[in-house]
């Protein structure tokens, strides 16, 4: 979950998490998806031709209450993302942390998922960077995926990673290798 409150300096970088934060809400309610995976390469921020950015996740729903009412709720998976051009401090792992959809209160997984929604998502979570990186450095993610449909990213795939924290870092493209599946 990203915790807007740890981040010192800046009111534009504070706009911008609540920015994350309710698209993050939106897609939650939108997507209804029960699990989503993705792994492949976009284009890398520098905008240099050739140079990638190459990530995987996994994020899955599981059913919970709060004060007695069954909620939906995001709750475990990985992120990995390098931007080779800025490699190694662009090199993170990310713990996925709960998110609950707030407007899903009252509904599991199974009933969030049958809403008629956009085959996208988002999640987010905490990211450390690799050993290499010294000092270590971590902070929040922020990650919205969206399938364009099968076979593969060939129908459009994308991917917007926000970082903040120890790294203040955001990229968006169009999956040019991989796939993305919300499910």
């Amino acid at each position: 979950m990203l915790r807007p409150w740890k981040l010192v300096g800046g009111a534009g970088r504070l706009r911008l998490l609540g920015f994350i934060a309710v698209v993050i809400a939106f897609a939650f309610v939108l997507t209804g998806c029960e699990k989503l995976t993705g792994g492949g390469w976009i284009q890398s921020a520098t905008l240099i031709p050739g140079q990638k950015a190459t990530f995987g996740f996994n994020a899955k729903c599981k059913n919970t209450t709060v004060d007695g009412m069954p909620v939906a709720v995001f709750y475990e998976g990985q992120f990995e993302y390098d931007d080779h051009s800025f490699s190694p401090v662009v090199r993170i792992h990310g713990d996925v942390e709960p998110f609950d959809f707030a407007s899903a209160s009252g509904q599991t997984c199974k009933e969030v998922a049958a809403e008629p929604g956009l085959p996208f998502s988002a999640f987010g979570g905490t990211y450390r960077t690799q050993p290499q990186v010294v000092p270590s450095l971590s902070g929040d993610f922020a990650v919205f995926a969206a399938d364009g449909g099968e076979p593969g990213s060939l129908n459009g795939d994308e991917l917007t990673v926000s970082l903040a924290g120890g790294i203040t870092y955001s990229n968006t493209g169009i999956v040019q290798g991989g796939n993305i599946q919300v499910k």
